[in-house]
């Protein structure tokens, strides 16, 4: 919906004939589509929003059993949303729910306990976040 305002200037700079009225009505028209465009990319990607809020909180382990959620999510994405069905798009999204978890299981290595106040528990942080990777 155009709002009033805008449609007054419009009709002002239509009256005096204004050169800038093309340029202006192409702005208009390219921040509409724009606009639309990502009302429908926020519709879509809220439909992530509660799988990612669990990987954020989720321990390395427990990682891989919310990706089924994560990819069905993704799914619904790619085949309904305009935007996003390409896969340039899908790839980026991608990328960041993978750096996502890639930065869950980073949070988890504690550099004190690497550098030898608890070297065995690193080594079980370390190989639960490969085995999450994996």
């Amino acid at each position: 919906m155009v709002d009033q305002k805008l449609i007054k200037i419009i009709e002002v700079l239509q009256r005096v004939g204004s050169s800038y009225l093309q340029g202006f009505v192409t702005l208009k028209d390219q921040i509409e589509v724009s606009y639309d465009e990502a009302a429908s990319n926020l519709k879509f990607l809220k439909i992530l929003e509660e799988p990612c809020r669990k990987i954020e909180k989720a321990q390395p382990a427990e990682i891989p059993a919310l990706i089924p959620d994560v990819l069905c999510a993704v799914r619904v994405i790619w085949e309904l949303s305009d935007n996003y069905a390409t896969p340039e798009r899908m790839k980026g999204l991608l990328t960041k729910i993978s750096n996502q978890i890639n930065q869950r299981c980073r949070s988890k290595i504690d550099r004190e306990d690497m550098l030898g106040r608890d070297v065995e528990k690193c080594m079980r942080d370390l190989d639960e976040s490969i085995e999450c990777c994996n």
